[in-house]
């Protein structure tokens, strides 16, 4: 693992992401930088009992064009014993925003949040549909990359892309209440009809 790390981190210092590298292939880079990114300042802070996890991005701006950054957030969770059909969540703790024009090195920001302020966030089983836009995750990820970098939406792009997010948010909503005001006008349109 630290082999694969390594050599990911040296092939992102020397080869510029945009250049050579297919949208999913992009998705998949940037992931991981975010995931590194959202670990280490976990590690920085106690929490005992619980672990982190990290949502989607989402557009610094919208409508999503050429050079928006792209931002996503890390927050953490417990499950305790006495739950069953859910978590309790508290952050998010950091933010980290992509540059397209330099997705090699990610923004990252604390932020201030209390593990005394916490959600709690039901799960529940989903099947058909549901699952079908779920597992869009990836496609959808790698759309809004393009899309930073200069690709023009299309009206089913921005159809996939709504029904990916307005689903995220019902499965999330105590995390996405919490970033809501960092994004109004996306959220915005995910209420339009």
């Amino acid at each position: 693992m630290k082999k694969a790390f390594f050599l990911l981190s040296l092939i992102l210092s020397v080869v510029p992401i945009q250049s050579v590298f297919s949208a999913e292939e992009k998705r998949s880079m940037i992931s991981s930088k975010v995931e590194q990114y959202v670990t280490a300042e976990y590690k920085k802070a106690e929490h005992t009992g619980w672990s982190c996890r990290t949502t989607p991005t989402f557009p610094a701006e919208w409508p999503l064009r050429k050079g928006s950054h792209l931002i996503a957030y890390g927050y953490v969770y417990n499950i305790p014993e006495n739950m069953r059909d859910g978590e309790k969540q508290a952050g998010p703790y950091c933010k980290v925003e992509i540059n397209p024009s330099n997705p090699n090195e990610p923004t990252v920001s604390p932020i201030k949040y209390d593990l005394n302020d916490t959600g709690t966030q039901g799960v529940r089983p989903i099947f058909g549909k549901e699952l079908e836009t779920a597992r869009s995750s990836d496609k959808v990820q790698s759309l809004m990359i393009e899309i930073s970098h200069g690709k023009t939406a299309s009206a089913s792009d921005l159809e996939l892309i709504k029904e990916f997010y307005k689903y995220w948010q019902s499965a999330n909503f105590v995390m996405a209440k919490r970033i809501e005001k960092h994004h109004k006008d996306f959220f915005a349109w995910l209420e339009e009809h």
